[in-house]
């Protein structure tokens, strides 16, 4: 019995890595970017702050709350947000990267994962699935 917990177990980790790696990140097309100034190889990043309740609008108006979020990307980082095209699958990214950085493929991953997750924290990215079909997140 424990044998079969362990294979289901298995199966459904496997099934989660799989879909992890086809998974294709999205920029939100509310993002603006441009480059550091005097570093073509860095970008910042801007997002415009969506204060959802009433009061926190009042407040925001109020007191000149920040209107939008900024990030500035280091070289590595800003390499990686120039590849996520909306169409390349998250495992193609960490191989392309591994390759790049010169790293095996686990170790990318164990990097670019929590890089995105953060991105997406920032609501810079989302998480597409691609189709049956192949043709892009949907």
């Amino acid at each position: 019995m424990a044998g079969r917990d362990a294979e289901r177990t298995g199966d459904t980790a496997g099934e989660r890595f799989r879909e992890a790696l086809s998974a294709v990140p999205v920029k939100n097309a509310r993002v603006s970017e441009s480059p550091v100034p005097g570093d073509p190889d860095r970008v910042e990043l801007r997002v415009p702050l969506r204060y959802r309740s009433a009061p926190m609008r009042a407040a925001a108006a109020l007191f000149g709350l920040a209107s939008e979020k900024r990030l500035r990307l280091d070289r590595i980082g800003t390499g990686v947000w120039r590849r996520i095209d909306g169409k390349t699958m998250f495992g193609d990214l960490v191989a392309e990267f591994a390759e790049r950085e010169c790293l095996g493929f686990f170790e990318a991953r164990a990097l670019l994962g929590p890089y995105l997750q953060t991105l997406a924290k920032n609501g810079l990215v989302v998480a597409g699935v691609k189709s049956a079909g192949g043709g892009g997140p949907g």
